[in-house]
């Protein structure tokens, strides 16, 4: 019997990977200077950074749309392609210094259907 713990880690592990990965590559693609990608997301007056994914099959529930937590996984996606991509992520790992998530609230807009793609922006709210 795999346990759940085992079966998050199997789905969890490579789309955190990959959204680092994402990150890395868009920071290397990016037109931006170094300080300027430092402050992608950092406030009103700096450029946001916008996380863009389909909604996968081990993302919906039986009402085939996206359920209430794989919303909060997205979120932890964008966030770990964020600080890939501004530079964040590199800096707390030679510092050994994490970011955690002291609370968090989801509006939901709209249902997001098996394989559409969607948006998280926190310029939009």
């Amino acid at each position: 019997i795999i346990s759940p713990i085992t079966i998050m880690g199997i789905v969890h592990i490579p789309r955190t990977a990959a959204a680092i990965l994402r990150g890395t590559l868009k920071r290397r693609l990016s037109p931006l200077s170094d300080v300027e990608k430092s402050l992608v997301g950092m406030g009103p007056t700096n450029p946001h950074h916008v996380y863009s994914s389909r909604a996968g099959l081990l993302d919906v529930d039986v009402m085939l749309h996206m359920n209430n937590a794989s919303y909060l996984t997205h979120a932890e996606l964008a966030r770990w392609e964020w600080t890939a991509f501004g530079g964040t992520l590199a800096a707390n790992l030679r510092t050994k210094s994490y970011f955690i998530v002291a609370a968090s609230m989801v509006r939901f807009r709209r249902e997001v259907a098996p394989m559409r793609k969607f948006e998280i922006d926190p310029a939009k709210h």
